[in-house]
């Protein structure tokens, strides 16, 4: 779906307005299941948009069409509980990604997965709490478990951050090419000295040592020299 395209590339009033027009194509139509699909995608762009109490209205009013056309229970479920949640805690999301930030980097993990665990309950398809959970994972070096938050945010977020940290993941798995593929995806999405140096180890290592030297003199052109040099 176009609104989707939209959604996810942070054009929220674009998607708002194609996931209007597939409600009214719905409504039209009859369909209660279409009906109940758009309006929890309106309530995730209203909740994108911190428009919380549309959003609560939206989300009420896809669970009613998904009772209706009698949907699978957890569907309804999951969305009776992001209403539940939203009414209980409106405005916590970001004071929990920002809080569960802040106790990674004290090293409180537990804590900041529980954090991770409420925002996504409220938001189940942001992707920024995949990140930040496969950064946690990583460092804990439960790599494949990093790997797999790290897929569901690239296919929706592909970023520098994400590419880089998969890549990690996947050299610390032992699959070496794959991991060398997102470095430089890393590097298409940001220039960035660490990638640079970590590609190169890797190139080295994989005896692609034409490769490595490539890259080490392109940081050296871009006023990257002393981090090279040591």
């Amino acid at each position: 779906n176009l609104g989707s395209v939209y959604f996810y590339q942070g054009s929220l009033e674009k998607a708002e307005e194609s996931y209007q027009k597939a409600l009214q194509i719905m409504i039209t139509a009859n369909d209660p299941v279409g009906q109940g699909i758009y309006n929890e995608y309106l309530g995730n762009t209203c909740l994108k948009q911190e428009n919380l109490e549309q959003a609560i209205d939206y989300y009420q009013k896809a669970k009613e069409f998904m009772v209706l056309a009698k949907q699978n229970e957890r569907k309804i479920q999951q969305l009776e509980n992001k209403v539940e949640s939203l009414k209980k805690h409106p405005t916590d999301v970001k004071a929990l990604l920002t809080r569960g930030q802040l106790l990674h980097r004290l090293g409180h993990d537990t804590q900041a997965l529980a954090d991770l665990k409420q925002a996504e309950r409220a938001e189940p398809d942001r992707s920024d709490i995949w990140l930040q959970r496969a950064q946690i994972y990583y460092r804990q070096k439960h790599y494949a478990l990093a790997r797999t938050e790290l897929n569901r945010y690239l296919k929706v977020s592909q970023s520098h951050a994400g590419f880089f940290l998969r890549g990690q993941c996947l050299e610390a798995l032992g699959k070496k090419q794959k991991a060398l593929n997102d470095y430089n995806r890393a590097l298409e999405y940001g220039k960035s000295i660490d990638v640079v140096l970590v590609r190169g180890r890797l190139q080295e290592d994989l005896r692609l040592f034409e490769d490595a030297t490539s890259g080490y003199e392109e940081a050296l052109q871009t006023g990257n020299a002393l981090a090279v040099r040591l």
